[in-house]
């Protein structure tokens, strides 16, 4: 799959996209969505305490062995697109970790884009039929085809998530017991997931069959 890139709405460097949504939030108390849906008070106040999660997984964050090794085997440049929002949970969670990934590497140029503004490169990459965020995006940085895709978050969690759906429990409960297991996991199975994403992604550029760019 080729994107063409050109088609959306704003990209922001992982910098950028903190300080936009914590203005936005700080200056009209609202998510970096424009849908009601993601501006309720309960969506706010939880937005709120991603800022503090971010904060949290920046401070605690340190790269396993592992990760470093494969980081440093990176053979090519690549272009990290992901798509995000400031009230989602697991992009407070996981996107910290892959930004300073991307941070680490000369040869990953990383940016973050909003879900709801870019539903048509959404929609490419649905998870079980949802538009579950993060999502990162892998490109090819000269012909912007897919190398691969990761997200939303390290599949453990999506098992127990898929155990709890099925239990009486309130989505700020859900929440809870979402935030615990990464609290106690200390980014630990997202970088396992994310050093073999990675090894995959190595290995497929490596046979790369390289196709004309696409314009901008």
């Amino acid at each position: 799959m080729i994107l063409d890139i050109s088609s959306i709405d704003r990209l922001f460097s992982w910098q950028e996209y903190l300080e936009f949504s914590r203005n936005l939030f700080d200056a009209q108390g609202r998510t970096t969505s424009e849908s009601d849906t993601y501006n309720t008070t309960e969506i706010l106040d939880y937005t709120k305490l991603n800022f503090a999660r971010i904060n949290r997984v920046n401070k605690q964050f340190d790269f396993s062995k592992n990760l470093e090794n494969t980081i440093s085997e990176i053979p090519t440049k690549w272009r990290w697109i992901m798509l995000a929002e400031s009230w989602c949970g697991d992009v407070a969670q996981v996107g910290p970790v892959i930004a300073q990934i991307a941070e680490s590497s000369e040869n990953i140029e990383f940016s973050v884009v909003l879900r709801d503004k870019n539903i048509g490169l959404m929609d490419k990459f649905l998870t079980n039929g949802g538009r579950s965020i993060p999502k990162l995006i892998c490109l090819e940085p000269s012909t912007y085809q897919v190398i691969g895709s990761w997200g939303p978050r390290p599949q453990a969690l999506q098992e127990l998530l898929n155990i709890w759906s099925s239990e009486p429990l309130t989505l700020i409960q859900k929440a809870e017991k979402l935030h615990k297991w990464y609290a106690d996991d200390k980014t630990e199975h997202t970088q396992l997931e994310l050093n073999e994403v990675l090894k995959q992604w190595i290995a497929h550029s490596s046979s790369f069959a390289y196709t004309p760019a696409v314009s901008r």
